[in-house]
């Protein structure tokens, strides 16, 4: 059994035999220096039986599979068997393909909808740093079990285990993409260029914005991955009521190079600074990994970049955001890259130093 559990940068496949999870020997990762958006599998050592978790609810799976010799394959990724032999389905071929796993150089699985999903109240954080989320049944000291909606029943090792959280209640999801750019409006700006969508980024051209209503909740969890070619110069704004340009009722975070600003803006485009700090994190850098935390009631906005907080600001006034869209705006002639962008329910809690 194999299923996919979807991490900031990408996933991880947890692979089970017999119900007892092993050390899974692919690996799925977004290489940021691709433009895919896509999940990798890089499959150069033999691996136990997998199976994808789920089909495209709308059209078929379209995986890619790259050889060693530069061939490539499009279809769906069936099955990895625990002698190395991979079996592939292709549309055109009735039959699944028998392919040997030393012969391919990589997998590139396409996105796969979440189905009979249900709320757990502990996760368990693995030693290599995945978090599954599941209900405890019982645990010894040489493994636990325990029971996932996406699993179903699973035995751990516990020396694979490093953590046990109970309580720990994921956040609900109320947003997760990009997956097309007609879910967003650009700036009316058009004569400087448009924004354009390739496997999961959205790339700007110029200085025109893009924003959609994403209804962000009161208190709420956003992240992001920002990525450009020159040195970060672009402005997120977040709980705004104008998403075809950038100056609405709204906060807007914005980075130039090593400065940091929080501002609150107005439908007129007037502004109000917060506070700035210094980040030298970017150097030599060519992306970032970005998190809002916000709490309309109390007015605090945390910013955490990388998984480490840069700062926490509080709001004097009244709340300035009047409405629940978000926006990105690159400030530079460069281009400004968008993905993975997550927006959830915060229940309030602070992130412990590393969970990020």
């Amino acid at each position: 059994m194999l299923t996919l559990w979807k991490t900031f940068l990408g996933c991880t496949l947890l692979v089970a035999i017999g119900g007892t999870l092993v050390l899974a020997e692919i690996v799925i990762d977004v290489d940021t220096h691709q433009d895919s958006g896509q999940a990798t599998t890089h499959t150069d050592d033999t691996t136990p039986r997998a199976r994808p978790a789920n089909t495209a609810a709308n059209g078929p799976i379209n995986d890619s599979l790259l050889l060693k010799n530069g061939d490539r394959l499009q279809g769906e990724l069936k099955q990895v068997s625990a002698d190395g032999e991979l079996e592939w389905l292709h549309p055109n071929v009735k039959r699944p393909l028998q392919l040997d796993t030393e012969s391919i150089r990589s997998t590139t699985l396409s996105k796969r909808p979440v189905r009979n999903s249900r709320a757990h109240t502990t996760e368990v954080i693995l030693t290599n740093g995945d978090v599954l989320p599941g209900t405890l049944i019982s645990i010894d000291e040489n493994e636990l079990i325990y029971d996932t909606w996406y699993a179903k029943q699973l035995k751990i090792q516990r020396l694979m285990v490093d953590q046990i959280l109970p309580g720990s209640v994921r956040s609900e999801v109320v947003f997760e993409g990009p997956s097309s750019l007609d879910e967003w409006t650009q700036s009316s700006n058009s004569r400087s260029g448009k924004w354009r969508f390739k496997k999961g980024i959205l790339e700007s051209a110029n200085s025109v914005s893009v924003g959609r209503d994403i209804k962000i909740p009161d208190k709420s969890s956003i992240e992001f991955e920002l990525g450009w070619s020159s040195y970060p110069s672009f402005m997120v704004c977040f709980y705004t009521d104008t998403i075809n340009r950038y100056y609405g009722n709204s906060y807007a975070f914005t980075c130039s190079g090593t400065s940091i600003y929080l501002q609150r803006y107005t439908k007129n485009g007037n502004s109000t600074s917060l506070g700035n700090v210094n980040f030298a994190g970017f150097k030599n850098k060519r992306s970032g990994k970005f998190r809002l935390l916000t709490d309309k009631a109390s007015k605090t906005i945390t910013l955490f970049i990388n998984g480490t907080v840069v700062k926490t600001w509080t709001d004097p006034n009244d709340f300035a955001g009047k409405g629940t869209g978000l926006l990105f705006y690159p400030q530079s002639q460069y281009p400004l890259k968008v993905r993975n962008i997550s927006v959830k329910h915060w229940d309030g809690s602070m992130p412990s130093a590393g969970s990020e």
